[in-house]
């Protein structure tokens, strides 16, 4: 019971965080640093809707933990969750931050979006029993919202364009050698995001024994 009240705690944490963080962004209450918006357009940002995908899942662990216990859905969504901030993480760390400076990564809101919710996140779903140790299948399941959103982002530049300056829909810059190799970058993310599902699924399986 006392496990139960921690695990408890800790997704209740990540849905407070990530609440706080989007307030504070959507309303603009403070500077929200490199890559943030205000309003509607913070959805435009995989970083948002990822963090948003996370608090939506440790609500429902929450509501689940109160009732009983975690169902298996509720698991897979916790991975494809934990996976999504997971790799806002690690784009920020190896691409963004190198190449925009990390001051502006770590910035307001985005302190909490880049950093500390996908790190609490990532440890938290691999560290708890409670959810279910993915199948080798299940891992594909964890690349969808970041499929999803490269066919967005790629299809937002197709048929708006570019853009320059504050209006360029290449936000992320992923496009800076050209707009084909924002497919080739598209793909290298999808076996990285691949690969990070693969290798949670081994810690989890490790850790659960």
């Amino acid at each position: 019971m006392k496990k139960k009240g921690i695990k408890t705690v800790i997704n209740g944490a990540i849905a407070v965080m990530v609440a706080v963080a989007y307030l504070y962004m959507f309303f603009r209450w403070s500077n929200g640093g490199k890559f943030s918006s205000a309003g509607l357009m913070t959805l435009k940002y995989f970083t948002v809707l990822s963090n948003l995908l996370e608090g939506a899942a440790s609500i429902l662990c929450v509501a689940f933990y109160i009732k009983g216990k975690i169902p298996r859905w509720l698991g897979t969504l916790k991975f494809a969750a934990a996976v999504s901030v997971g790799l806002t993480f690690f784009t920020v760390m190896l691409f963004l931050g190198p190449v925009f400076g990390y001051g502006g990564m770590f910035m307001g809101a985005n302190l909490f979006f880049h950093l500390i919710v996908p790190v609490v996140a990532m440890a938290e779903y691999v560290m708890n029993s409670d959810y279910p140790v993915p199948k080798l299948s299940e891992s594909l399941i964890a690349v969808v919202p970041m499929v999803l959103y490269g066919i967005f982002y790629v299809a937002n530049i197709l048929i708006n364009g570019v853009g320059e300056g504050p209006n360029t829909n290449d936000w992320y810059g992923f496009a800076f050698m050209g707009f084909p190799a924002s497919y080739l970058v598209f793909l290298f993310m999808f076996a990285a995001t691949w690969l990070m599902a693969f290798i949670f699924l081994k810690l989890k399986k490790k850790l659960n024994k």
